[in-house]
């Protein structure tokens, strides 16, 4: 994978943001917190067409995948995120994250099985799956399984 300014790192905090405002939100009943949410989704959503980086952008994919799909799945029954909205943030998801997850849960860069650490894959397959329940995906749920029991995993299930 080329190495392209790296853009991911600035994902990181306003994912987190999200993420604990959807809960608070849920928690509480509290709208401010469902409107910081949404806003928060809804302007990555807008703008964000790519993530580059060096490899780690793919660890970046994984982590930032998982919880950034999480937080929308959360805002998902929130009556104020307006269907169009919402399938745009899917749509990026599926276009920004969802590659990168696949991509390097089938080459892992083009480097051995034993190059990354166990959790570049495991936080790939919650990506990859967070993002299948997001979009209504089932094809997705099935592909982290397919992973572990097959030499193409880190840590695969027959390794022993």
């Amino acid at each position: 994978m080329a190495t392209a300014p790296e853009n991911y790192s600035l994902l990181f905090n306003d994912i987190a943001a999200a993420y604990a405002c959807a809960l608070r939100w849920r928690i509480s009943g509290d709208r401010r917190y469902a409107e910081k949410s949404i806003e928060i989704l809804n302007a990555w959503s807008a703008t964000l067409k790519t993530l580059s980086g060096s490899t780690d952008v793919c660890l970046a994919a994984g982590i930032y995948g998982y919880e950034f799909a999480n937080a929308a799945e959360i805002m998902r029954t929130y009556k104020g995120w307006k269907p169009e909205d919402m399938a745009r943030f899917q749509k990026m998801m599926l276009d920004v994250f969802l590659p990168i997850n696949e991509r390097f849960l089938d080459n892992h860069n083009g480097t051995p099985l034993d190059h990354y650490w166990a959790n570049w894959d495991l936080c790939n397959m919650a990506s990859l799956m967070a993002i299948g329940v997001l979009c209504d995906k089932r094809s997705l749920l099935m592909k982290p399984s397919v992973t572990l029991n097959t030499a193409k995993a880190t840590a695969p299930l027959d390794r022993r």
